[in-house]
């Protein structure tokens, strides 16, 4: 009679937890992009009653006659109804994979929750004041929130047309911000996600997770973000990076140009979040002959830095045309020390140049290539990890020196073509990729660039296969009230019978107990 009572304290147990269970469901009903809880009970383990006549190892078992909590899962892959809200900002998301998001301190979650809205500094947020990210790991930003489109690729259309040097570019990329295309992720083991302290909705991904950004520039500008290091008025940096669907390219203003400065520097925070190990691969033409200064600066503390404030550069030297580094001088800072310098032989225009900036085991390698002459060239440097550990970094200008900035030509200006960069991280999330990116992949042991496609087709290269964006919609829960209440009632009335065959064995105990004292 013991371990009749025991068994069913056991089943109670387990029956409680499914109760919870639906109880959450239910509570979460009403919840965009929750998805159903599903809790699965079995028989506990055989209860061994002896052994077999003559043997040692040999047990003699009964099946066991109380139940227990076999598993927990979510139901990830069940698709929600899809509602419309007349709210620009709501976003649904149908077939595979989720919405990438970022909180304050840099930590990634999941979610299927697309109900977003403008912050007051312009950013798409969720209702937890978490910032979305796009393909280029850049945050969605927007001034003009009753404009703001969304095509069924996910592409956050541009709708402020702007004029530089007499040119209005209004072909849909006219946005100061650039157009920008929502990241849709799948993750490679999504029923093992669990709820964050966000809600059941927001899912906690555990570690940090290392999305590749690789962009052609044929249809957004993810990948630069020129707007988030501006940082006076008189120097709008995303003004001197013009995106130009129509050719593929970024063309980047070196000098004079709509900063209405002759010498001025010109800077694009490549991704919106930290970096500690990475690889960053750019190809740009030079279109007219003359000196640039070119490359990549990292090992900035501030979102806003550049060499001049703090960390690295490294690129073409416009002062001498050698691929050089430079490191920041606390002494002057209008005049960052030259750590490292190999010359380069002329360029013309036209020539297709490739940079190639890798950060790991110690040292910032920056790799050049003409490709159209074959040339190449490399230099080096060593760096502490803890100075460039959890630091930004940029594309534009390398020494921002006054001297540095005369020596660009006047004419100076790049077309970048392509941008790619790799994180180096042995997270637990390798294997993520972005959805109808075929070249989106990531593996924390592989670390090379994988070839962007030369043909691409427009609303393809980030073109989810599986899934498609709907604006002004929302996904409901997947929660069935029709099947949870008569569970809920059936769970409620299995309690109910155990706790009377539980109570009814009490009592033939207690009047066993009676008979024999």
């Amino acid at each position: 009679m013991g371990n009749l009572a025991l068994s069913g304290t056991t089943s109670l147990s387990a029956i409680n937890s499914w109760i919870s269970v639906i109880n959450s469901n239910l509570t979460s009903s009403r919840k965009y992009g929750y998805k159903e809880t599903k809790l699965t009970l079995g028989l506990s383990n055989p209860d061994v009653i002896g052994k077999a006549a003559g043997t040692s190892n040999i047990s003699i078992a009964i099946p066991s006659s109380s139940l227990s909590l076999t598993s927990t899962s979510i139901k990830m892959y069940e698709q929600g109804a899809i509602t419309g809200t007349g709210n620009i900002t709501d976003f649904a998301i149908s077939g595979e994979g989720f919405f990438l998001v970022e909180d304050a301190a840099g930590k990634r979650y999941a979610t299927r929750d697309g109900q977003f809205n403008f912050n007051n500094e312009g950013y798409l947020v969720t209702s937890q004041g978490l910032k979305v990210l796009s393909t280029g790991q850049d945050y969605i930003r927007n001034t003009i929130s009753n404009a703001f489109i969304v095509n069924g690729a996910g592409v956050a259309k541009s709708i402020q047309g702007r004029t530089v040097n007499g040119t209005t570019f209004n072909n849909g990329s006219a946005n100061i911000y650039g157009d920008r295309k929502l990241m849709i992720v799948q993750l490679p083991n999504p029923e093992k996600l669990h709820y964050s302290k966000y809600g059941s909705t927001v899912f906690d991904l555990e570690d940090y997770v290392p999305v590749p950004i690789q962009n052609t520039f044929n249809e957004v500008m993810d990948g630069i973000n020129p707007g988030l290091m501006t940082k006076v008025a008189t120097q709008r940096y995303e003004n001197a990076f013009i995106h130009d669907k129509t050719t593929g390219t970024v063309n980047v203003q070196l000098n004079g140009g709509p900063l209405g400065l002759a010498n001025n520097s010109r800077h694009a925070l490549i991704s919106a979040h930290k970096f500690t190990l990475f690889a960053t691969e750019t190809e740009f033409v030079v279109p007219a002959a003359g000196n640039i200064n070119f490359g990549y600066s990292f090992g900035q503390k501030n979102s806003t830095d550049t060499i001049m404030d703090s960390g690295y550069s490294a690129g073409i030297d416009p002062a001498t045309g050698n691929l050089a580094i430079y490191t920041y001088n606390p002494v002057n800072p209008l005049s960052p020390n030259l750590t490292s310098s190999v010359a380069l032989p002329p360029f013309a225009a036209g020539n297709r140049i490739k940079l190639t900036l890798t950060v790991k085991d110690g040292s910032a390698n920056i790799d050049y290539t003409n490709i159209t002459t074959g040339t190449t060239a490399t230099t080096k440097i060593s760096v502490a990890i803890g100075q460039i550990e959890n630091s930004y970094h940029s594309i534009g200008t390398i020494n921002d020196s006054v001297a540095s900035l005369a020596a660009t030509a006047a004419a100076g200006s790049i077309d970048i073509h392509s941008i790619a960069n790799v994180e180096i991280s042995k997270s637990v999330m390798s294997g993520i990729k972005i959805l109808g990116n075929q070249a989106s992949y990531f593996n924390s042991n592989v670390f090379t660039f994988i070839p962007v496609p030369a043909q691409t087709v427009a609303n393809d290269i980030l073109n989810p296969e599986n899934s498609n964006i709907v604006q002004s919609a929302l996904e409901e829960s997947t929660v069935s009230l029709s099947d949870s209440l008569p569970e809920l009632s059936l769970a409620q009335k299995m309690f109910s019978a155990i706790s009377k065959i539980i109570s009814v064995n009490n009592n033939m105990t207690d009047d066993t107990n009676a008979l024999i004292r």
